[in-house]
């Protein structure tokens, strides 16, 4: 595999999937399982910026404020930016819930949490959400 990884193998349905998320203004999310490193990662798939904007209102909001206040550009306003970036690099799962074989999901309670997942680290992917058994 080279260092820019042109090797890999493109997935037009993956990328048309992660499309019609990025564009739908946040009216879209896609139910998503994916497999990372024999992980299951369940969740809905979300856009960046609604995974941006989350996260600033998160915990960590206070930190991100400060280093946008001091001049840097907020991606999650940028949309010129964002079409630039593609092709896409990350993906992005609201109430993300993690799955080890038959054990419990991680977290085992409430609606899961934000995750960024870097898209070359993804084995395998699935259309649908995984419920912890007993659901």
């Amino acid at each position: 595999m080279t260092e820019n990884n042109q090797d890999e193998a493109f997935d037009f349905i993956l990328d048309f999937t992660l499309s019609a998320v990025e564009n739908s203004n946040d009216a879209y999310s896609q139910p998503m399982i994916f497999n990372v490193g024999g992980l299951l990662v369940s969740g809905h798939l979300i856009s960046e910026s609604q995974y941006l904007r989350e996260v600033q209102g998160g915990a960590i909001h206070k930190g991100i404020a400060r280093i946008w206040e001091k001049g840097e550009p907020n991606p999650a306003d940028n949309d010129t930016e964002k079409e630039a970036l593609t092709p896409f690099e990350y993906v992005h799962l609201k109430n993300a819930r993690f799955f080890l074989s038959d054990k419990n999901p991680i977290p085992g309670t409430g609606g899961g949490a934000l995750w960024r997942g870097k898209l070359s680290s993804i084995d395998g992917y699935v259309f649908g959400e995984i419920q912890a058994a007993g659901k």
